[in-house]
């Protein structure tokens, strides 16, 4: 339960009591009287009974962590409850607590704790985070020691294992896809059947048949009735007939090399956002979606058809990991991996990434002696536009709109 005592390092050791300790025991050894030797004599009985009191106490402390959802969505507050029981017969000394608090899982409240336990006492702590940004992270304590006393002794409560919470990327509707696909055209409806249904003997054309109105005949009203029924056929001819993208959208490992952490992880954020948002745009307007993500040294590739599916994925990149370095030989190697996979592809291919760096716009060049279809969807503020080639390039904007540079 605990982990080797050691004596307080920096500023938890107590040395003005150090230096009175050695002070008086100077004093008694040079100058002896009855005031010295008493002084030392108690000091030293102090010492005595606070290493005994910590060295009962210390073992006796139990921490448990209740059991907390294993993901939440963004803007969604989680509570993590602690229990802290002292189970020996003496009270405590200060137990020091120091909370996690990070950039995607974020502290309501920070704050330290000191903690005084009596006999047999139980006390709860509640640590209420707000998730902001998607991703893995751990909550509950960094750090959580027992200081005697006099602050000669520290010793460190090795804890259960805190939790991992998956904080979920956001999938947003709404998203104007058509100008970004450059697939923006009206079907168009051929009413010249219907308006040329005329009924013989009674004289009434049907000119009008969005709606029916009072006086008209049977023969009006079922006519009228059979041209809605083709129309409703026409449109779905139309729209069986209208051709559909096959896009194939890349969560690029680009802009890892960014130093800043809470930077990194916005970026990263709105990098899975701006994807999944843009498949689940895609996949209800019919076309047909792969999407591929680098995780744990393979790229990952799923086929996406249906929202369920869509919501899978956000669990899965959830965890999403990305390369260490922009230097690293990994970097370039998956670079080189995605660029021949989607050699295979058919249709448009979008590399969604937090930047564009020179790496990316090399490798693209290098490929794109084939007149494929490439957009490159940035999340940065910048894009480092110097490639030979003229690559299409557009950006996710805070309130993630598409926006061609």
């Amino acid at each position: 339960m605990f982990k080797k005592f050691k004596l307080p390092q920096d500023d938890t050791t107590n040395v003005p009591f150090i230096l009175i300790v050695l002070v008086s025991g100077v004093l008694a050894y040079t100058k002896p009287d009855h005031i010295t030797i008493d002084l030392f004599c108690l000091l030293l009985i102090s010492i005595v009974l606070d290493t005994f009191h910590f060295f009962l106490v210390s073992k006796k402390i139990e921490m448990v962590i209740e059991p907390v959802p294993s993901k939440v969505q963004k803007a969604q507050q989680l509570e993590v409850i602690i229990k802290v029981k002292n189970n020996s017969f003496w009270p405590t000394p200060c137990l020091h607590i120091f909370p996690i608090d990070g950039y995607r899982l974020n502290l309501k409240e920070k704050q330290n704790y000191c903690l005084f336990l009596g006999s047999g006492s139980v006390k709860e702590l509640a640590l209420v985070y707000e998730a902001q940004l998607s991703g893995k992270q751990t909550v509950g304590f960094e750090d959580v020691f027992l200081k005697d006393y006099l602050g000669l002794y520290r010793r460190t409560i090795t804890l259960p294992d805190n939790p991992k919470i998956k904080v979920l990327p956001e999938v947003r509707e709404g998203l104007e896809v058509d100008e970004f696909l450059g697939a923006g055209t009206e079907i168009g409806y051929s009413r010249g059947s219907q308006n040329r249904a005329k009924l013989g003997g009674e004289g009434e054309v049907a000119e009008d048949l969005t709606a029916y109105k009072a006086g008209d005949s049977p023969k009006l009203l079922h006519w009228k009735i059979l041209a809605q029924k083709n129309q409703l056929l026409v449109r779905q001819r139309e729209t069986g007939k209208q051709d559909r993208e096959s896009v194939l959208l890349i969560l690029s490992p680009i802009g890892s090399h960014i130093e800043e952490e809470r930077l990194r992880y916005e970026l990263q954020d709105r990098s899975l956002t701006a994807s999944l948002s843009l498949s689940y745009q895609l996949v209800a307007k019919g076309h047909q979606v792969a999407f591929m993500y680098y995780q744990k040294g393979n790229w990952i590739k799923a086929s996406l058809k249906y929202a369920r599916e869509i919501q899978y994925l956000r669990e899965k990149l959830a965890s999403y990991e990305q390369l260490e370095s922009s230097k690293d030989r990994t970097y370039r190697g998956a670079l080189r991996a995605f660029l021949k996979g989607i050699e295979k592809e058919q249709g448009l291919k979008i590399v969604v990434a937090q930047d564009i760096d020179q790496a990316v716009l090399y490798y693209l060049d290098a490929w794109r002696k084939k007149p494929e279809d490439i957009k490159l969807l940035c999340v940065g503020k910048t894009i480092n536009k110097t490639s030979t080639v003229d690559i299409e390039a557009w950006q996710v904007t805070k309130d993630y709109e598409l926006k061609k540079l």
